[in-house]
């Protein structure tokens, strides 16, 4: 617990940033040597790891018990570290000591490109003098120019695209997505991103998405994208001003709550014919000036 400056414990967002930096420091892997020393430097470097991890995951945890948005992911590794943290020179190191880890996922399927795209908040303030939401275009660059893959998916069948727009990482985003060749688009990023109200990043993925595609979109149950937009309204996983606005969005993208919701075909079957769209007419009117 000691490891953790007292500053940091009660924000989550720094206590990620703290606990990144120690793990880039004293992660094992950065122990070379198969001789009697480096076996014992393993051990070492090993334990004080395990004694990170631990004290991380007791300070996220009390975050959370307050309300309070704490990632507890841990990172396997020195570079994965350094990716979600945006440390280009620790990423340019790493990479050269060893190229083929810009590949190597995690027990769960992340890749340092994954950790990139979803990096912990930078602290400078780009050309429009807004603080950058975080991620690294520069460490995505390295990464790939090593031959990491966009497509590559986590267990859960998230890409980087996926984790940094569910992140609201929108330069990231806007990148991957302008890259030659580009990253994909998929059906389940557009779901996920509106259901959890990242606005700025859903609008980003709705602009490189055709109109057909758009309005097709449906999950196993048939449910399209106003209905993940809207459902978002009842957990509020960002601001309501946030969900609303993926509501006007989906609307704006056309998206027809007659046609894409199942039960919404049962509403009309049962006497209910405008209950949906007359939902949807009243949250996309919440956000309108009178």
């Amino acid at each position: 617990m000691h490891l953790f400056p007292l500053d940091v414990r009660s924000d989550a967002a720094k206590l990620r940033r703290s606990y990144l930096q120690l793990a880039l420091k004293y992660h094992p892997d950065k122990v070379v040597g198969a001789d009697a020393q480096g076996e014992c430097e393993q051990r070492e470097a090993t334990e004080i790891f395990q004694e990170i991890q631990a004290a991380y995951e007791e300070l996220a945890t009390r975050l959370d018990a307050k309300g309070a948005i704490a990632s507890v992911g841990r990172v396997r590794s020195s570079l994965a570290a350094a990716c979600e943290l945006g440390d280009v020179e620790a990423v340019r190191r790493l990479l050269a000591e060893d190229p083929p880890a810009a590949s190597e996922p995690d027990d769960l399927g992340v890749t340092p490109l994954m950790f990139a795209a979803a990096g912990v908040q930078c602290l400078y303030r780009d050309h429009s003098g807004e603080t950058d939401q975080g991620g690294s275009v520069e460490v995505c660059e390295l990464l790939l120019a090593a031959q990491a893959s966009l497509e590559s998916v986590t267990l859960l069948g998230w890409t980087a695209l996926t984790r940094a727009a569910l992140r609201q990482r929108t330069a990231v985003t806007q990148w991957l997505l302008d890259h030659n060749p580009p990253a994909t688009v998929k059906d389940n990023d557009l779901m996920v991103v509106a259901f959890t109200g990242n606005d700025q990043t859903f609008r980003i993925l709705l602009a490189h998405t055709s109109e057909p595609k758009i309005l097709h979109v449906r999950d196993e149950a048939r449910k399209g994208l106003l209905h993940f937009a809207l459902t978002g309204l009842a957990y509020l996983k960002r601001s309501a001003s946030c969900h609303a606005q993926c509501v006007a969005l989906a609307i704006e993208a056309k998206c027809d709550p007659r046609s894409e919701d199942e039960r919404c075909r049962h509403l009309r079957s049962e006497g209910f014919n405008e209950a949906v769209p007359v939902l949807a007419h009243f949250v996309h009117c919440m956000g309108v000036p009178g």
